[in-house]
């Protein structure tokens, strides 16, 4: 007959876990030598600790940064781009094809970047991007020739790629690992307050 009261939870779920992480926490010693070393995962299998030791900063930070970067980097264009082109002499179709050059250059560079973030962590790379996208922006107003303004895109296509969405995503991800879906949420709600406050 199978008791009801005071029965060990099953090996291998939550509570299971949990009860051990608690009663040990510290990596159990190996048996022997050669026997590598058992990790146990975390005490809370659902990240219910990560969402509320780091969820409280995270997301609310990288809300500022969002709205800020997609203000500054994605809709200044709008309003730069015509008085850019009437300066130079250029038509817009091409003022604006600088737009497209860079959102190939954020396309191309990507890859790179998500794999950068895997690495060095998404403070150090949107860091970075930030840097890159304020270095675009400065650049922009003084490219004279056709040739400068399509380089100073791509600078501001690799700055976009390192410092909108998907690198703020990927550093959730990094962060809350397969809990990441509420915080993603969250950023994408906060975010959507760009195109306003711009």
């Amino acid at each position: 007959m199978r008791p009801t009261t005071g029965s060990s939870p099953r090996p291998g779920s939550a509570s299971w876990w949990t009860a051990r992480n608690r009663s040990s926490r510290c990596t159990r010693a190996p048996s022997s030598p050669d026997a590598p070393e058992i990790e146990q995962p975390p005490a809370d299998l659902d990240g219910s600790d990560a969402l509320s030791a780091l969820g409280l900063h995270a997301v609310p930070v990288l809300g500022v940064t969002q709205i800020l970067s997609w203000g500054s980097i994605f809709y200044t264009p709008v309003l730069i781009v015509p008085l850019i082109a009437a300066e130079h002499h250029w038509s817009m179709s091409f003022a604006m094809g600088g737009f497209s050059v860079g959102l190939l250059a954020a396309g191309l560079s990507a890859p790179y970047v998500g794999r950068s973030i895997d690495r060095f962590g998404g403070h150090v790379v949107m860091t970075a991007g930030s840097l890159v996208c304020a270095l675009g922006l400065f650049l922009i107003v003084h490219a004279a020739s056709p040739i400068a303004y399509m380089g100073v895109w791509m600078v501001l296509g690799v700055g976009m790629a390192s410092n909108l969405y998907d690198a703020a995503f990927a550093s959730l991800g990094r962060i809350f690992g397969v809990v990441a879906r509420r915080p993603i949420t969250a950023l994408t709600l906060i975010g959507g307050f760009a195109s306003t406050v711009s």
